[in-house]
This record gives structure tokens, C-alpha cells and sequence, in this order.
């Protein structure tokens, strides 16, 4: 079974890609799951308690692949020490090195929230 560790961009008030507001959220959120799109679901329809004051204003922003649950928890503990420009630095990183694997993402939530 793979894990995965990720990172999501919240943004407080509907209009996320305001030029006001900023580019990668107010909040950039990580977390691990066995599944990415169940997991994703549930944090875009506001069911997990993490991101539901957010209230679906999240996009997907980052990924990782990992063979065991510890290997996945032990990186998202070291992401979470992480400041928001690091973070930032590896959401932009992963859009521009891993357009496939985001457009398969993204793609795949259209379809799981229609």
C-alpha cells in the first residue's frame, strides 16, 4: 500500500485568486492518507475538521509517495516545521517539475465532486 504526504492552499474568503490575497493561500495545510482523492474530497467538502473553515476555497498544491504509513507521517511532521516560504518553494516546484501528475489530480476531483 502507498501513503502519501501533501499540501493543499486555503484561502479564508471565497475569491482565493484575488490579486489581494495571497498566491498559495492564507493557510498552507499538509497532511498524509492511504487514499488522495477520498482524503481530498473530504477536505474540499468541508468534512474534515482540519480545513472546514475553509469552506471548499482549497486547491491541491503538492505530493509525495511513500512506501510505509511511518515513512508518510514522519515527513509530514518535518514539513509542518517547515516556514511558508519553504513550503511555497516546493508547491511551485512541484507545479512546474510534475504538471502530469497535478493535472492527473485535478482532473480525477472534477470528477469525484461533480
Amino acid at each position: 500500500m502507498e501513503y502519501y504526504t501533501y499540501l493543499l492552499c486555503c484561502w479564508k474568503t471565497k475569491n482565493g485568486y484575488n490579486r489581494h490575497k495571497p498566491l498559495y493561500g492564507d493557510i498552507i495545510y499538509c497532511g498524509y492518507t492511504y487514499n488522495i482523492f477520498q482524503r481530498l474530497v473530504e477536505h474540499i467538502k468541508g468534512k474534515s475538521p482540519y480545513t472546514s473553515q475553509f469552506k471548499g476555497n482549497i486547491r491541491f498544491g503538492y505530493l509525495e509517495i511513500h512506501k510505509t504509513r511511518k515513512e508518510a507521517m514522519n515527513r509530514e511532521d518535518k514539513i509542518k516545521k517547515f516556514g511558508r516560504d519553504e513550503k511555497v518553494v516546493m508547491i511551485a516546484n512541484f507545479q512546474i517539475l510534475s504538471p502530469d501528475i497535478l493535472d492527473f489530480i485535478n482532473n480525477n476531483l472534477k470528477k469525484l465532486l461533480k
